[in-house]
This record gives structure tokens, sequence and C-alpha cells, in this order.
């Protein structure tokens, strides 16, 4: 027995053997450690455990206006698509063709008509989903094919605060009114159905882990140092917020 917990167990470094003994070893600690970012492998666990498990924000109802509208966005690795429909509901799809699970739709926002067509072996498919039309269909399947059974593969989606689109690909977790819930009455203050979205072209993508941008969202004694010229502006440099049992604590302005 090694007296270490699970959540320690699962922290430890992996060993290899080509840089074993180049630089000594970190000392140990529950705070992130660089190989927990730069990690191959911890990554793609994280893209299942963590992204493929949560209900995420896709985009907001700003580009779901008329039937056939769609944003596209990725859930950790996995494209999606979520299109208005004619019944003036959204759903939501991975975005692959069931042939090949080639794309088909690529633009951040746009409107598909009635139809997303498959660009490699143009399979189509109505925006509820449905498989309606395969090229050659007689020659490729003389036997016949349950077009029922091949349609898009739909995802859990939800609209939170009247405005903002979430995703989820696992039919296990929570709902999303559930995974809200300890932020909805805190979120609902800032009326966000009432807000309107900067250009899409201020939406940069940066090439970083996640952890980092999160990491640099709630440890936030760098802003005195890296945004100076706030300083002069702050209201308080010591604020502990407190969130559902959690603590965010860093150099935050406060409010009343």
């Amino acid at each position: 027995m090694t007296g270490r917990t699970d959540e320690q167990t699962v922290r430890v470094r992996p060993r290899n053997p080509e840089t074993d003994g180049l630089v000594p070893d970190p000392v140990a600690s529950s705070l992130l450690q660089p190989w927990e970012v730069w990690g191959q492998e911890r990554f793609d666990l994280e893209m299942t455990r963590v992204f493929a498990r949560s209900w995420l924000l896709l985009g907001d109802l700003e580009d779901l206006q008329e039937p056939g509208d769609f944003i596209t966005a990725a859930i950790g690795h996995q494209p999606v698509v979520v299109i208005r429909q004619a019944d003036g509901s959204i759903r939501g799809f991975l975005n692959n063709c069931r042939h090949r699970a080639s794309g088909l739709a690529f633009e951040p926002a746009g409107n598909c008509g009635k139809t997303l067509t498959c660009l490699y072996h143009n399979w189509t498919y109505s925006i509820d989903g449905l498989l309606v039309g395969i090229p050659d269909r007689q020659r490729m399947y003389p036997d016949g094919i349950p077009t029922e059974s091949y349609g898009l593969v739909p995802i859990r989606v939800a609209v939170g605060w009247e405005k903002i689109v979430f995703g989820c690909l696992s039919y296990k977790a929570p709902s999303f009114e559930e995974w809200v819930a300890p932020i909805m009455d805190r979120w609902s203050r800032y009326n966000i159905q009432n807000m309107s979205r900067f250009d899409r072209q201020l939406d940069p993508v940066y090439g970083i882990n996640w952890k980092v941008f999160a990491e640099n969202v709630n440890d936030d004694l760098h802003v005195r140092f890296v945004h100076n010229r706030l300083n002069s502006i702050r209201d308080q440099l010591d604020i502990q917020i407190f969130q559902d049992k959690r603590t965010s604590r860093g150099y935050k302005p406060l409010n009343d």
C-alpha cells in the first residue's frame, strides 16, 4: 500500500525513459503540472471524459432565425451541426455523412435550404436528419437499404437563457436544466437574452490546451502584471468568490 488517493494516482506522471534524468521531476503538487498540458494521451482522454460528457456552448440563436439556418461547432474531437427546423425547433446532429463519415456543413453558420448534401458521394439528408437521397441507389443497393436507419446521428441540444445554444454527445449525462442549475440564478441576472453578439470575426481560435485557459481565468494573479494598465482602476486586490463550495481566488474587481 502506498497510501496514495485515487486522485494522486491519476496525477502521477508517466515515466519516459528517453527523458529520465534530464531535469528533476517537479515537486509533488495538486497544482496543474506541465505534463498535464502537453500530454497527448491525457488530452485525448479528456476529450472523451470531460468534453463528450458535458453540455457545451455551440453558438447562439442569432444565427438560427429561419428554417435551414445552421451553425457548426465541435464537441471535443467531434464536429456537430445544429439546424433550425421547419416547425421552429432546433435539432443537432453529428456533422458526418453516414456513408463514409465525410463532413456535411463546413461554414461556422449559414443556410442549407431544405437539405444537407455530402460533397463526397452526394448522399442527401433533410434538415430533420432523414436520409432522402442516394445516387445510383438501385445499382449500389439492389437488395434495398433501410434509409430510416441511416439518418444523421442526433445529439442532445438545449437553449439556455433564451439565447445560447448548448449541445451534449452523451445521453447518460444529466439534463441541461440539472447541469446548469448551480449557476442558473447568477447567470440569469446578466439578462443574456437581451445581449447582442459581436461580429463573428472577433472569435479567434488559440492553439493551446483547454486547461491553460481555464487555469488563467481561475487564478488571475497575472492581471496586475500582464494587464498592468488596469492597476489604477481595480477596486480591490484580494477577493474570494465562492460557487458551489468551490473557491476562485485572485485579483478581481469587487462590484456591488
